[in-house]
């Protein structure tokens, strides 16, 4: 599981909400994609700090373009790349970044999990809530 493609969403977001959240994870300037570039945008971030103890180097960052006017943010990494004190706390502390990031910028819809995390089983958490993956 240490090479397997991992994935945290933000799913159906308006525009300045899309840009305000990326622009809070990278340093480089967003361009939100266009449609007829295939409505994808992507860059990677070197070192993603989730608390003291968590860190993710070689995390890539896409904003996808649906339904005209929704994006969807996205970071994918695999375990390898994720730094931690100890292993036990890499699935809480993940989860407690992605719900600060959530709270402040009024997202509603997010999740993560092993690659698709569409799939409800592969999901560490969903929203709130851990589970039904543990890592």
């Amino acid at each position: 599981m240490i090479n397997t493609l991992y994935e945290i969403i933000f799913e159906r977001l308006d525009e300045s909400v899309a840009i305000r959240l990326a622009n809070s994870l990278t340093a480089v300037e967003i361009c939100l994609p266009d449609p007829q570039q295939g409505g994808v945008w992507e860059t990677t971030i070197d070192s993603l700090v989730i608390n003291s103890d968590v860190s993710i180097s070689n995390a890539h960052l896409r904003i996808v373009l649906y339904e005209v006017s929704f994006f969807d943010v996205e970071l994918n990494f695999i375990l390898a790349d994720v730094f931690a004190r100890s292993k036990n706390i890499i699935q809480s502390s993940l989860h407690n970044y992605v719900s600060n990031l959530a709270d402040r910028y009024g997202i509603n819809s997010y999740f993560g999990g092993m690659e698709p995390a569409i799939d409800l089983e592969t999901r560490i958490f969903t929203g709130p809530i851990l589970g039904p993956l543990k890592l």
